[in-house]
């Protein structure tokens, strides 16, 4: 009997201090990791742009067919659920490029036709010779292994010519604590505990309780959530070499840490590097390109985190100046076997600009293109020609 006093009274004080444990949590330091989103109605950006997605393994996607608005830009999504005008047709001559990644790629805070997929086709088709269309399907919140899913079930119906990877640093991270994947999740009952979601966090992927550096953490060698990036660009890596679909991943910065000093994430831009390079993925590091421009420049005003319209421009022009000078992004081949064509050049006809396509180009300084920089690929890579393939 007295046993059993003390067992309940052990129970008891256990219980009281837990209580105490959640009410501190909650009134001074939520754990905002793995918290179930609040559902607000009228909430447009998770409710009306959004739905759960058709693939299996992703939570949500871009509903399609949507117009709207978030962060003061203007959304509006094609028949395929991409932020981007409707595709050509089949048989219309156009190369494709396939643009995958996370909110960066999607463009926060910035219309369509500025993020640096539509600015890359924009500076695409001013080159001399043939039509371009850089496909954006980009979603928020999306990780690596996500993104995989997206190549897997989505993008290779549209036979791409090229594979762009945005990479985002946070994009090791595919457990569901973004804001859409907790919306349309459903929450497990001690997601509503301070107290176990804090539990949680200290058991998932080595990260500490507090004070933890989320992005190195989520990059540590041998952690679940790096591993989750090598899975994902070999399951890339898998499905476009069978295809002959050259990759290039282009890394982004974090842009509140731009600026300050030299910059402290370069050893994991260099093993994200690596990695794609092992799954035989052509890499462009965007930290030194960002570099060169001041670093408040490059952040959107209404979201830090992202990048402003200058921002996506200096992206696009980076990955426009990579794709002039490795032709074999376009001819179809990986990385590492670049092959010169044989056969005399063709010259592809320069493109007019069609209805729903970008306005001629201008560089990151707001000044029109000059005409040594729309020059084409073959003049500008000596003897090397392209061939194109039906």
């Amino acid at each position: 009997m007295r046993l059993a006093g003390n067992l309940a009274l052990a129970l008891a004080s256990a219980a009281l201090a837990v209580g105490a444990c959640e009410l501190a949590l909650a009134l001074f330091a939520p754990v905002e990791f793995m918290r179930p989103a609040e559902r607000l109605e009228g909430d447009a950006w998770r409710t009306y742009l959004h739905r759960p997605s058709e693939v299996p393994g992703l939570a949500y996607e871009l509903a399609p067919n949507r117009e709207g608005s978030h962060l003061g830009a203007a959304i509006r999504t094609n028949s395929h659920g991409m932020r981007d005008d409707e595709p050509a047709p089949a048989g219309s001559g156009v190369t494709r490029i396939a643009v995958v990644g996370d909110s960066v790629t999607f463009g926060f805070a910035v219309e369509g036709h500025e993020t640096y997929a539509g600015v890359l086709e924009e500076l695409l088709n001013a080159d001399e010779g043939g039509r371009f269309e850089a496909l954006n399907f980009g979603v928020g919140g999306y990780s690596t292994r996500d993104e995989a899913l997206v190549v897997e079930h989505k993008v290779l119906a549209f036979e791409p010519r090229l594979v762009i990877v945005g990479y985002s640093l946070n994009d090791a991270d595919p457990r569901p604590n973004q804001p859409l994947h907790q919306h349309f999740g459903r929450p497990r009952w001690w997601q509503h505990s301070n107290v176990l979601r804090l539990v949680a966090r200290a058991l998932e992927g080595g990260l500490a309780p507090l004070g933890s550096d989320y992005t190195a953490s989520i990059h540590a060698p041998g952690s679940p959530t790096w591993a989750s990036v090598v899975e994902g660009f070999g399951r890339i890596g898998e499905l476009t070499r069978a295809r002959g679909i050259p990759v290039l991943v282009a890394i982004f910065p974090r842009l509140r840490e731009l600026g300050a000093g030299p910059y402290p994430r370069r050893a994991i831009h260099e093993q994200v590097a690596a990695a794609a390079r092992a799954a035989g993925f052509h890499v462009l590091d965007l930290a030194p390109v960002f570099a060169k421009v001041p670093a408040p420049q490059l952040r959107n005003p209404r979201d830090p985190s992202h990048p402003s319209v200058l921002g996506h421009r200096v992206a696009a022009e980076a990955i426009h100046a990579r794709l002039r000078a490795e032709l074999e992004l376009l001819q179809g081949l990986p990385a590492g076997q670049a092959q010169r064509a044989s056969a005399s050049r063709i010259s592809w006809a320069r493109p007019s600009l069609q209805p729903g396509h970008r306005s001629p180009p201008q560089t990151a300084t707001g000044t029109p293109a000059s005409p040594a920089s729309r020059t084409s690929w073959w003049s500008a890579s000596g003897s090397r020609s392209i061939t194109r393939s039906s």
